[in-house]
């Protein structure tokens, strides 16, 4: 785990539990609740990332601000922006010109293809 960073508690609504790493968006269906993003490339309503691995239904932490070990997809190279994508639901994959508004943070380390995780600035 990275420290320091800011986190705010958000009750899980997926459906099922989320896993440290994980992309956490607003769910429009449940005040104060966050779910896993779907696999929809610059996504804009993200929250942050889950701290730790958190049941359905319980609350956990998001890091909002600050490093983050992050799921990734796809070749992510130190310095580059970090977006959502349609390769895979909860993860960030690498983007040289990412839409406005639409990057999460920037990758402080390299990630590897299919499965892997990168440390990154979340802001």
């Amino acid at each position: 785990k990275l420290h320091p960073a800011i986190m705010f508690p958000i009750k899980n609504d997926n459906g099922s539990a989320w896993a440290q790493g994980d992309v956490i968006v607003v769910d429009a269906d449940c005040a104060g609740c966050g779910k896993v993003g779907g696999a929809t490339n610059d996504l804009t309503t993200v929250i942050g990332i889950a701290y730790d691995a958190v049941a359905n239904g319980a609350v956990g932490y998001v890091i909002t601000e600050g490093y983050a070990i992050v799921k990734t997809t796809g070749t992510v190279d130190r310095g580059m922006a970090l977006v959502t994508t349609t390769a895979a639901a909860g993860r960030l994959i690498g983007d040289a010109t990412p839409t406005t508004g639409a990057d999460v943070g920037v990758a402080v380390s390299s990630g590897v293809a299919a499965g892997g995780t990168a440390v990154m600035y979340v802001k």
